[in-house]
């Protein structure tokens, strides 16, 4: 049994996406450390590829439009969860005990549109796609105002939530639980 390029690719992304998403759900539960150039590391490239995603979103006022809206509802999302954390300084650092259903909640919204795009809309897109010639697959992607808005929901979540770990970390004075 051989497999073709493009299934063997299909593969190895959807291997990969449910690595990082195991991982992303398991950071959701339990006493976590500060660890401030991993958060600050995230926030960049979230800003980076946030910003990208504006910048196609220009070309269509409904992309655009659900892109900022998911960006403006994550941030007040991430707010909300902070408020929901418990911050702990102890003599090896300070440790975080974030609300575990914010998070796991963005991160199953997001993956589950992917899911549903992938099984619903890529056979179509394929089809399309041997009568149309050679187009972008994530073409669909980048044009879906609801993928985009949960993309943008999920951005604005993790940039205000670790932007706002960094900030309350700072300040929390040893041997205090907040």
């Amino acid at each position: 049994m051989t497999l073709s390029p493009h299934a063997m690719t299909l593969a190895v992304a959807i291997a990969l996406i449910a690595l990082m998403m195991s991982r992303r759900a398991r950071r959701n539960f339990g006493r976590q450390p500060v660890q401030p150039k991993r958060m600050t590391t995230r926030i960049v490239i979230l800003a980076i590829v946030g910003a990208l995603t504006v910048i196609v979103s220009l070309a269509d006022m409904r992309t655009l439009t659900a892109d900022l809206g998911g960006l403006v509802a994550g941030v007040a999302l991430g707010w909300w969860g902070l408020r929901l954390t418990r911050f702990e300084r102890e003599p090896d650092g300070v440790h975080y005990i974030p609300h575990s259903w914010f998070g796991i909640a963005i991160t199953a919204l997001l993956a589950a549109r992917i899911v549903y795009r992938f099984v619903v809309v890529m056979p179509g897109m394929q089809a399309a796609g041997q009568t149309m010639g050679p187009t972008s697959p994530f073409a669909a992607y980048q044009k879906s105002p609801l993928t985009l808005a949960l993309f943008g929901l999920l951005v604005g979540y993790y940039i205000c939530y670790y932007a706002g770990v960094l900030i309350v970390a700072r300040r929390t004075p040893p041997g205090t639980i907040v």
